[in-house]
């Protein structure tokens, strides 16, 4: 499980993808996002699932991001899906979704 609490940039990543989970509109305000851009696996295998949720045109839910995880994944670990629904519970407001694309990619200075 990741514990860095206090790195920013996993602060950013982790608020970026709460606000996709709850505001999947908001992706039009991050340039094409990529799962290969986040700095740890789990989020980039959760951004790519969040983005086949909204690319099929699906409700925004747990189950079908679960479920586009399993499509890609045969075994999707235990960790994942608490921290999944940590997510939820994660600190985040939509409005400052592109300032926490900006902080994951490119860091505060």
């Amino acid at each position: 499980m990741i514990r860095f609490e206090n790195d920013l940039t996993t602060v950013a990543e982790r608020r970026l993808l709460a606000v996709l989970l709850r505001e999947p509109d908001s992706i039009r305000h991050v340039q094409k996002l990529a799962p290969g851009e986040f700095s740890h696996a789990l989020h980039g295998e959760l951004c790519r699932a969040i983005l086949a949720v909204i690319d099929a045109g699906e409700t925004m839910n747990y189950a079908n991001v679960v479920k586009h995880l399993h499509h890609r994944m045969k075994r999707v670990p235990a960790g994942w899906l608490s921290y999944l629904l940590d997510l939820g519970l994660c600190y985040c407001d939509p409005i400052n979704v592109g300032y926490y694309a900006a902080v994951m990619r490119w860091g505060t200075k």
